[in-house]
Formats: C-alpha cells, structure tokens, sequence
C-alpha cells in the first residue's frame, strides 16, 4: 500500500469515529431530554401483568410457600417480578409482601 492510500484510509477513519461520536452524544442527549420531559422509555409493561404478579403474592399468602415455588407454580420471570415488588415497596413505603398484596389488591379492584 503506498502512502496516499494509507493517508487517505487514515482520514476515513478519523471522520468515521469522529461521526460514531457525534452520534453518540446526540442520542445521550436526547435520552436525557426525553427522561427530564417525564417519558417513560423501555418496553411497556403487559397488560396482565399486574393480575399474574398478584396472583404470584397470593399463592405465597395463602400457601405459606416460597417465591420460588410460587414463581414456578404461576409461570411468572423472576427478575419481573423482582422489578416490580421493588417498584412497589417504594411507591407503598412497604416491605412487607403481604402489605403490597392488600395494596395493590384494593387499588385495581377500584
């Protein structure tokens, strides 16, 4: 390879990185704006994912069983339903399962 062609790749590749890191700050940016703006970015939620999690406390109340168990019984992700039992504990003030069940369960019956 002679040296203009080596000049030439090189100045490619300059502009090439140069453009991913325009790119970049400029999704980071629009990230941040849409976040400050209240949008709710990811995947939206199931819309029966609220009964099955309740379902899940449920089969843990009355059958004095583990999560695991529970989990397993109901077909239901682990780390969703850490997710939202984390979602709730701190939209509730709670740490109790049982306390988040009889929350929950009266707000969607309403």
């Amino acid at each position: 390879m002679d040296a203009i062609t080596k000049l030439i790749l090189g100045f490619f590749t300059i502009v090439s990185a140069f453009e991913r890191d325009i790119n970049s700050e400029r999704t980071k940016e629009g990230l941040y704006s849409a976040r400050k703006n209240g949008k709710k970015l990811g995947r939206p939620m199931r819309s029966d994912s609220i009964p099955r999690y309740l379902s899940v406390l449920e089969y843990i109340i009355e059958n004095n069983s583990t999560i695991k168990e529970s989990l397993d019984v109901n077909k239901f992700n682990k780390p969703y339903f850490y997710t939202l039992t984390n979602k709730y504990k701190e939209l509730y003030k709670v740490e109790r399962l049982s306390t988040i069940y009889k929350r929950l369960k009266k707000e969607v019956e309403q």
